[in-house]
């Protein structure tokens, strides 16, 4: 396969971004106290950036493996005012069963979620 990129609607008015072989998912997060069903499909999360939105206050913000907050925790982010979080998991990634769900907890973070959805068609 040809390497390509492509932009595309998301969930809740939000863009994601395929690029390469179609494998990994660059997908848009953020806005102040916001949910999103980012995949309803397992997968891998390959790792993200985001940061503060404001500059001016500590936001939170959490990944589940799951369709809710009520499901299991991949990872909680708490940053201080005006700071970034990236991380890679490349090329193994984290293990996701049923879905992404990302969760504002408090305050405002702007970033990219990078998901390997596991369509069942091979690379």
């Amino acid at each position: 396969m040809g390497d390509y990129s492509d932009v595309y609607p998301g969930p809740n008015g939000l863009s994601i971004v395929r690029s390469g072989a179609g494998r990994v998912l660059a997908i848009s997060v953020g806005n102040p106290g916001t949910t999103h069903a980012l995949s309803s499909l397992g997968g891998l999360l390959v790792g993200w950036c985001i940061r503060e939105n404001t500059g001016a206050a500590a936001a939170t913000c959490n990944l589940y493996d799951g369709g809710d907050s009520t499901d299991t925790l991949l990872a909680a982010l708490a940053l201080p005012a005006g700071a970034m979080s990236a991380v890679s998991f490349a090329p193994s990634g984290i293990d996701v069963l049923s879905g992404l769900f990302f969760s504002t907890v408090s305050g405002q973070v702007r970033g990219v979620v990078y998901y390997q959805m596991d369509t069942g068609v091979p690379g």
